[in-house]
């Protein structure tokens, strides 16, 4: 087992590594500047988001509405980090947790 840090800590760490997927939006709205960095920073928040829940299994039943509010802000981050327009993204996580942490899921 990991470092034991405390549920509150694990359920941040685990929000922010769900919310990473802001990687997943500039991924399928900017298939010309993807690369071998990039999907490895994605597959690193997904592994720390499997870590987490190893650790600490009862979050998961709390991590689709921390999805659902990680990515109102990680859609902004990303509408910013691309130069695309906030409208471009949509308002609600498309993703379920299960995608997002899903290693073979790759959008558009």
């Amino acid at each position: 087992m990991r470092a034991n840090i405390s549920l509150d800590a694990a359920l941040l760490e685990a929000i922010d590594a769900a919310a990473k997927q802001r990687g997943l939006d500039p991924w399928r709205h900017q298939p010309e500047k993807r690369g071998r960095c990039w999907e490895a920073s994605i597959r690193v928040q997904r592994n720390r988001l499997a870590d987490h829940l190893d650790d600490n299994p009862s979050l998961r039943p709390l991590l689709p509405q921390a999805l659902a509010s990680a990515y109102r802000d990680a859609a902004l981050e990303a509408a910013a980090e691309t130069g695309l327009a906030r409208s471009m993204f949509p308002d609600i996580c498309p993703w379920t947790v299960g995608q997002v942490s899903d290693h073979g899921f790759w959008p558009g």
